[in-house]
């Protein structure tokens, strides 16, 4: 893993041969490969202030095992990262597809398969479709798997975890209607907050004019984010901040059969990307819960706030169980769960942002029997094939930590209920009526 000072791994690219672009349309993979065994694909939706962390773990991923050119095993990046650091927002640059492997002598070749225009971002819904469709079609599989990375805010509709200082308010998709932005887009606020930078999936920016001095934001939101994703996948790994929620579980429990995600933020490092392939790629079945196992084992042999992470591995095959086990509680319980206080409950979240709290330690909390505590605690461990955590993550205490996050409905808001509505885990359980 990469140091903490997010070097370039300059004498990697060095030796690595690139291939040609290939603008707007698809080139041929130039294998003799009719069906791969497997493809992992990196997803790295960097045009933002995580540019340089995400060209690290590129680099990182570059300088670990690949498979050959004739391999039957594919490692694919689409990838977009700003020119000269994380504030050269103003340089557009073009998102690339590109294939990862070794040439006869052990070299690294990046083998560009498509160029995208500088205008399509990696965080619009048209444009993650079109580029998982063009690896889909190229690299036939019945193997994939996704690895995303940026930004990222778990359920929370686009725009709302930046939101303004004006009550609850958020910029809505009227407001930015009546501000003529791009469908999409939200204006972009910068938030600098103290301790190590995190991934805090889905966010890139863009700014129409050099003159201009604003940007907007494309944020993808959960529904969006499961449409866009053509092939069923063997496993979906979020290196995002806040993504280990139950909201998004379920929202994407048929699109892969597992999931690894962190309830809470995500240290801008992130996943072990050196040894990712060890795991992923190059033996005969892939191993998805090691890469969590390696993420938590990395943060908890750190010191200081560096010592931070959570971690929970998913069987999202076990996810309707849940769903109708909470559904019941849920509606036993709904008063109780109205008139938590909410610094009783376990949560995932610094700074107030006040969204994201242990779903076991809510209902605890709220009172439920030993019996229906079985039935959860069955519930959860049938699904949650893995879960560890820190004793602290940066500034948060974690004394519990079941494996997902969940919103608090006493403590959220008019106008989040009504988003959480549209959710599938709200429509499956009830839990804002």
């Amino acid at each position: 893993m990469r140091a903490m000072k997010y070097i370039l791994a300059a004498m990697i690219s060095a030796i690595c041969l690139s291939g040609c672009g290939w603008f707007g349309h698809e080139k041929p993979h130039g294998g003799e490969v009719d069906t791969w065994s497997k493809v992992m694909i990196l997803y790295s939706a960097g045009f933002n202030s995580l540019s340089s962390s995400l060209s690290d773990d590129i680099e990182d991923l570059a300088g670990g095992e690949l498979p050959g050119e004739k391999d039957d095993k594919a490692v694919i990046v689409v990838s977009h990262l700003t020119k000269n650091g994380q504030s050269s927002y103003l340089i557009p640059t073009h998102p690339q597809i590109i294939r990862l492997y070794r040439d006869k002598k052990s070299r690294v070749v990046r083998d560009t398969l498509m160029t995208l225009p500088a205008t399509e971002l990696l965080t619009m819904p048209s444009v993650m479709e079109k580029s998982l469709k063009f690896i889909q079609e190229n690299f036939k599989s019945e193997h994939y798997g996704l690895i995303l990375s940026s930004h990222a805010t778990g359920w929370l509709p686009s725009g709302y975890y930046t939101k303004s200082n004006q009550g609850t308010s958020w910029y809505s998709r009227k407001a930015v209607s009546a501000r003529k932005l791009p469908e999409g887009a939200v204006p972009y606020i910068e938030e600098v907050l103290p301790g190590p930078a995190v991934k805090s999936f889905g966010q890139e920016l863009y700014q129409e004019t050099v003159s201009s001095s604003s940007l907007i934001s494309y944020e993808m939101e959960l529904p969006a984010l499961a449409a866009s994703i053509p092939m069923h996948l063997d496993y979906l790994l979020f290196d995002a901040c806040l993504m280990g929620c139950v909201e998004v579980a379920y929202e994407l429990k048929d699109i892969a059969d597992y999931i690894g995600f962190s309830p809470a933020e995500v240290l801008s490092e992130g996943l072990d990307y050196r040894n990712i392939t060890l795991r992923l790629v190059m033996p005969k079945t892939a191993d998805p819960m090691a890469v969590c196992e390696d993420y938590y084992n990395y943060y908890d042999a750190q010191g200081g706030e560096f010592k931070s992470a959570t971690i929970s591995y998913i069987d999202c095959r076990k996810l309707d169980a849940l769903a109708a086990v909470c559904k019941d509680l849920f509606a036993a319980h709904r008063e109780d769960i109205k008139t938590l206080n909410p610094s009783d409950v376990q949560g995932y979240f610094r700074f107030n942002k006040h969204w994201f709290y242990d779903l076991e330690d809510i209902l605890v909390k709220a009172k439920i029997t030993e019996s229906e505590k079985t039935r959860l605690k069955d519930a959860l461990s049938s699904c949650v094939l893995y879960n560890e955590c820190t004793s602290r993550f940066i500034s948060i205490d974690i004394a519990t930590h079941c494996g997902f996050s969940m919103y608090l409905p006493c403590n959220g808001s008019a106008s989040l209920d009504t988003f959480y509505k549209t959710l599938a885990w709200n429509r499956a359980t009830g839990l804002v009526e």
